[in-house]
């Protein structure tokens, strides 16, 4: 049994690692975190994204949030404080409008 019993039943959902900034350890630390539970992993690299096209953060996040079919999980590092609370507030709003599930950060 060991760990299993701390396993979580992930079923559809989704966790986006969006960094910002670069952090090896900490961004390994929660990929294994996820593919331990059986999430949907993605890892969204900052530097070859469409931010460097302009794209916001909030745009890229509300796109990411309709391709899943249940709970997306966001995992941000950002030198910005207050990235997380922002993007809470903002994309729960428009889950709520959609009828998605409530993006959790």
């Amino acid at each position: 049994e060991g760990v299993q019993k701390f396993k979580i039943q992930a079923g559809e959902k989704a966790v986006y690692l969006i960094f910002m900034e670069d952090s090896t350890r900490t961004k390994e630390s929660f990929r294994n975190a996820a593919l331990f539970h059986g999430c949907k992993m993605n890892v969204f690299d900052a530097a070859t994204s469409s931010f460097n096209k302009k794209e916001s953060i909030t745009d890229t996040v509300k796109m990411l949030c309709g391709y899943s079919t249940d709970q997306s999980i966001f995992v941000v590092r950002s030198k910005l404080e207050g990235t997380c609370t922002w993007l809470d507030k903002v994309v729960g709003e428009y889950c709520g409008k959609l009828g998605l599930p409530r993006a959790s950060f």
